[in-house]
């Protein structure tokens, strides 16, 4: 009864656009509808996770897009790259589409780490070693494709590639190049592009009225946390910030979460343009995932694959850590209506964000092996994964 009064309070918020457009309750990209790690979905009383169905989709760390009743995500298996589009409900394969690819299993287990981004009109994914697609949600049929390493002689980051498609109008707006390539929807024909230096890892981010609006894009580069317009590819403004940037942004008013291998700072952009700095710790690093923010804390894994890391509550206005869980990895965090949800060392744990103490509601093991990859919930399930490509597919039970 309770799944049925969510689906019916789904259906009736859909706003009138085509068939097949992404819905309120839908994940369609990295970091779901809003890029902030949140659904507007909650999950209610939760005793057990019951596993629906698996898959195994090849190596790597993609996480998952979830629009209506089609979940996709990437894996590398034989020497390709592949992109899945699987039932939600059933686990049953939709189809798959596969090409040549490098494992670069460079410290690591390698893969590709970029989340597919759907739309009512295309599936778009950025492949680790540059390859460009856009297939057809229902079928994967390839609408266009590009490669862009061959097209511009880019300079891949060390660990190539990992910045998810980001859809600004008529634009695919790409962690590309040195600062970013933004290819025609429709076409997949270059509109702009930048230098062919290196990049960062992270996904193009939309800003708040403050920092430029959301035509204005958080790009983490190679050396700086950079705001690119999405229309021109010009830069609006500039954070020297020179380390591993993989972590997307956190923005709120004038103030911008950076973080990375080499610590955080909260900055805060002035009237003039300048930028100061609120609070800074070289201590708390996001790695590989972004903290969630919920009122006025953020949640998240500190730490990284060379230190010791905790599950942590940390103040956004100063900087204070409020509490620690101790011995994780680096695995992602995201939010549901209710709750926190983690995937971390195999585990899915489900808890109340609380800034007093981690307030545990759950805690189960559902994978073995790396989990460093974000779950994600929607339709009432619980999608994760491991580096070596097993998906499992959770319900809660009541």
């Amino acid at each position: 009864m309770i799944r049925l009064i969510f689906r019916l309070l789904c259906l009736a918020t859909l706003v009138s656009l085509p068939p097949a457009t992404v819905r309120a309750a839908d994940w369609p990209h990295w970091r779901g509808p809003n890029f902030d790690g949140k659904t507007v979905e909650a999950l209610g009383e939760v005793t057990e996770l019951r596993e629906l169905w698996t898959a195994e989709v090849g190596i790597g760390f993609s996480s998952f897009s979830v629009v209506g009743e089609r979940v996709y995500t990437m894996g590398f298996q034989e020497g390709k790259e592949i992109v899945w589009c699987f039932d939600a409900a059933t686990g049953r394969e939709n189809w798959r589409h596969a090409y040549a690819a490098d494992l670069h299993a460079k410290y690591y287990e390698g893969g590709p780490g970029v989340t597919p981004t759907v739309s009512a009109e295309a599936v778009y994914v950025l492949g680790k070693q540059g390859r460009t697609f856009a297939l057809h949600p229902e079928s994967g049929a390839v609408i266009w494709e590009r490669d862009l390493k061959a097209d511009y002689g880019l300079e891949l980051p060390e660990w190539h590639f990992a910045g998810s498609p980001y859809l600004h109008g008529d634009l695919v707006v790409l962690n590309a190049g040195s600062a970013g390539i933004a290819l025609d929807r429709k076409s997949g024909r270059t509109m702009w592009k930048s230098g062919s230096e290196a990049t960062g890892y992270s996904t193009p981010v939309p800003m708040t009225e403050a920092l430029g609006g959301r035509g204005v894009l958080g790009f983490f580069l190679g050396k700086s946390m950079s705001g690119i317009d999405a229309a021109s590819g010009k830069e609006v403004w500039n954070i020297p910030w020179k380390a591993l940037n993989a972590t997307d942004p956190i923005a709120e008013g004038a103030d911008i979460l950076v973080s990375s291998i080499g610590g955080s700072a909260l900055k805060r952009k002035k009237a003039d343009g300048a930028w100061e700095t609120v609070w800074e710790r070289k201590d708390f690093q996001n790695y590989f995932n972004p903290c969630v923010k919920i009122g006025d804390y953020l949640y998240g894994i500190d730490g990284t694959t060379h230190k010791p890391t905790g599950f942590v509550c940390i103040e956004w206005a100063t900087g204070r850590e409020r509490w620690r869980e101790p011995g994780r990895t680096t695995g992602g965090i995201i939010a549901t209506a209710d709750y926190l949800v983690l995937c971390d060392k195999g585990e899915i744990v489900i808890a109340k964000p609380n800034p007093e103490r981690l307030d545990v509601v759950l805690r189960q093991t559902v994978l073995s092996g790396t989990c460093w990859t974000a779950p994600v919930v929607a339709g009432g399930r619980i999608f994760a994964r491991n580096a070596a490509g097993r998906v499992v597919c959770l319900e809660p039970e009541r």
